[in-house]
């Protein structure tokens, strides 16, 4: 299991712009090719995929770190890196 900077680092590689990124893009970048993002969560149409379920955490996680942030974007549950000199 890679460390909380190591998840960062690896979405500030996919994304170099630090454009706003949304779950399950950034869980797709950090597990990519994992046959369990794309599942739904909850079993039923429309529910959440459960790679979205678990970035959501990891997102959480990392913002307590310092490495990540909510972005004030107008789309929903959309993160940003914070600058890697303040992490």
């Amino acid at each position: 299991m890679p460390t909380l900077k190591e998840m960062a680092e690896t979405l500030r590689r996919a994304n170099p712009e630090n454009e706003p990124m949304a779950l399950q893009w950034m869980a797709e970048q950090i597990w990519p090719g994992a046959k369990w993002l794309k599942v739904k969560a909850c079993h039923h149409n429309g529910g959440p995929r459960t790679g979205g379920r678990v970035a959501g955490g990891m997102a959480g996680r990392m913002g307590k770190a310092g490495l990540l942030r909510m972005c004030d974007d107008e789309m929903q549950r959309c993160y940003v890196l914070t600058d890697a000199s303040n992490a």
